[in-house]
C-alpha cells in the first residue's frame, strides 16, 4: 500500500512510525490530512 502525494509515491507500510507522524504534520501545512 501507499499513498499518491504528488508525483510521489510513499510506501507508507515500509515507513517508520516517526516517519510517518513527520509526514502528518508536513501534510497538515498543506492543507491535507492523512488518516
Amino acid at each position: 500500500l501507499g499513498m499518491d502525494v504528488g508525483s510521489l509515491r510513499l510506501p507508507l507500510g515500509h515507513m517508520e512510525a516517526k516517519n510517518i507522524d513527520i509526514l502528518k504534520k508536513e501534510l497538515k501545512n498543506t492543507g491535507l490530512e492523512l488518516k
